[in-house]
């Protein structure tokens, strides 16, 4: 063998070193290509499907806000009900005594009867803003408890505070109870007295 041979035959050696070196990275392109084109379309798919589920759930969740609001409208109808029951019995009465406690009792269940109104208007359920719900609770109160003979002024400085509906149910009622006391045994008989609430 020649010289010439001995190199032809090196540089076909090397060349088809350098070919199968190209065919592995060739062949190691195509099964990444391959495994990004699976990733790709696994992530679409997942992509979809939980874009499917989110629209699920958000359906749900708008009918269970449905369901709770009409719950809380009920319980106000009940309670105002009730309320009006106890304002039927009580113009029945001639005891001064059974009036003050069936007026204490409506009271008490207007109270619980406005945060459920609050809910049930409200686009958050789960919770209330406690100063335009005491306002009108306030307001109601005054309405129903002063009096010509004695007229009291109410006035009440509220900050814009959010409450657990629970909680502003039970905070109505003290203050519920807060109020009524005061109108009743705060003030003795003179022409004009004041309350004010912050």
């Amino acid at each position: 063998m020649s010289q010439q041979e001995a190199r032809m035959a090196v540089a076909q050696a090397r060349e088809q070193q350098r070919q199968r070196a190209l065919l592995g990275v060739a062949w190691l392109l195509t099964l990444g290509l391959a495994g990004a084109c699976f990733a790709y379309w696994h992530l679409r798919r997942n992509r979809v499907l939980l874009a499917g589920a989110h629209r699920e759930l958000k359906a749900a969740v708008a009918e269970k806000e449905v369901l709770v609001q009409e719950i809380h409208h009920r319980v106000k109808n009940n309670l105002q009900l009730i309320s009006s029951l106890l304002a039927w019995q009580s113009s029945r009465s001639s005891d001064p005594a059974v009036v003050d406690e069936l007026t204490s009792s409506r009271a008490r269940i207007q109270s619980m009867a406005l945060v459920h109104d609050f809910l049930y208007r409200a686009d958050n359920l789960a919770h209330v803003r406690l100063d335009t719900y005491l306002a009108e609770l306030l307001n109601s109160l005054h309405t129903s408890l002063n009096s010509a003979q004695q007229p009291i002024e109410l006035s009440a400085e509220l900050d814009a505070v959010v409450m657990d509906a629970r909680e502003a149910s039970a905070f109505g009622l003290l203050v519920n109870e807060l109020v009524t006391n005061a109108y009743k045994h705060a003030f003795t008989p003179r022409p004009a007295a004041g309350c004010t609430s912050r």
